[in-house]
């Protein structure tokens, strides 16, 4: 690689082939064959079970690729700006060109055959991310006619091209290799799902599955996603239906595979995965809690609205009876005091306070009913005593 670096960097510039006369095809050759060199080493180190020999070999290789080209674009750049005013072909430009694009084919070369290896954060250099640019706008403009032929949400195709659409948009963007290779799966995963034949449910769920396997971390899909969420729940009136709802939106999210630990759209934040599946679960929780607060209180509300006694139905109806027949309650119907008893008292066994039931052992108490009210108004009167004795030594 040194005679590759020093015959570009130096023999390459403006300034230095301005003395060669015009002779640059002998230039051509000295990269044709420095290229056939690497290629042949890279056959040699793919073959290597050396897995750190490789990689360095390859990291190393790119960063190479990546300082060349970058220098051959500044020196197309000053050679075009110096010949601004002539017009006609230029053999000189055409070698810059010529060289550019036997540095992009070794480049190419990584990233078919050592991905792996590469170094993700690395910048494209300038000429790259022009013909990947090129590459790029050549099936956004396909995958734009295909899905606009599906029943799909415009805002959410809209979105997910959005990163892909901005590098376009961008001539000056250097975006990394990592995110070159991401755009590229994405193009090619959305292909595929436009060619499914499947209605439009389908294709919106197979459609999201990709973006979370992709892992398409954008806060922009982040929030669409939480508020179609939003909009869906709504469509369940009872808490529970929400709650199970929401359990099935978290199994189906833990059950779609990230396509790897390093792939997303933004290296620096969290998986969309673990983002979405933290909403519906704190959604879930505060439906729950909601929920058994509702339960609770009905409960309170239950129990507090009605005064409980330790009388059995039969004592109670033969107390009630006692009471109207003393005038103590008066009622105009016996329907009315077992509407009040049912509403408003509750009993030892409250699954015996029937309709039916409560009538028979009002008109017909049994023998044993009236020994226990006997003896529960004994005790009532003997509270009634100590009352009065206590009453009566304070007025003494």
């Amino acid at each position: 690689m040194s005679t590759l670096n020093d015959f570009v960097t130096m023999q390459l510039s403006p300034e230095a082939l301005a003395n060669t006369g015009g002779n640059l095809q002998q230039y051509r050759e000295k990269v044709r064959a420095e290229k056939l060199r690497i290629t042949c080493r890279l056959l040699e180190i793919s073959c290597a079970p050396a897995a750190a020999e490789k990689t360095a070999f390859v990291q190393g290789l790119q960063m190479d690729m990546v300082r060349l080209l970058d220098v051959l674009h500044y020196y197309r750049l000053s050679y075009q700006s110096a010949r601004s005013m002539q017009t006609g072909a230029d053999e000189q430009m055409r070698l810059y060109r010529d060289v550019e694009d036997m540095l992009h084919e070794v480049l190419i070369g990584l990233e078919q055959h050592f991905p792996e290896c590469l170094l993700p954060e690395l910048p494209l250099p300038f000429s790259y991310a022009a013909r990947a640019r090129r590459q790029l706008q050549v099936r956004v403009n396909e995958l734009v006619v295909l899905l606009g032929e599906l029943p799909l949400d415009g805002a959410l195709l809209e979105l997910v091209l959005r990163p892909v659409r901005q590098f376009l948009l961008n001539p000056e963007e250097r975006i990394s290799f990592r995110s070159l290779a991401y755009y590229r799966e994405l193009l090619s995963q959305l292909y595929v799902t436009g060619t499914l034949r499947a209605d439009g449910n389908e294709l919106h769920l197979q459609l999201h599955a990709i973006l979370i396997h992709l892992n398409f971390n954008a806060i922009e899909y982040y929030l669409y996603c939480i508020n179609k969420l939003r909009a869906w729940l709504k469509g369940y009136h009872h808490l529970h239906d929400r709650i199970t709802g929401l359990t099935w939106c978290i199994k189906e999210i833990r059950s779609i595979p990230l396509k790897n630990s390093a792939a997303a759209l933004h290296a620096e934040s969290s998986p969309i995965a673990a983002q979405l599946y933290a909403w519906l679960e704190e959604e879930r929780i505060f439906l729950r809690n909601v929920h058994e607060e509702k339960l609770q209180q009905a409960a309170g509300r239950e129990a507090g609205e009605k005064l409980q006694t330790s009388l059995t139905v039969s004592q109670l109806a033969l107390m009630l009876r006692i009471y109207v027949e003393e005038g103590i309650i008066i009622r105009t119907s016996l329907r009315q005091v077992l509407f009040f008893v049912s509403g408003f008292v509750k009993v030892r066994r409250p699954d015996t306070m029937a309709e039916e039931s409560f009538e028979a052992k009002y008109d017909n108490p049994s023998l044993s009913t009236i020994t226990a009210c006997k003896l529960w108004v004994g005790r009532l009167m003997e509270r009634l005593n100590d009352h009065e004795k206590k009453m009566r030594a304070y007025v003494d």
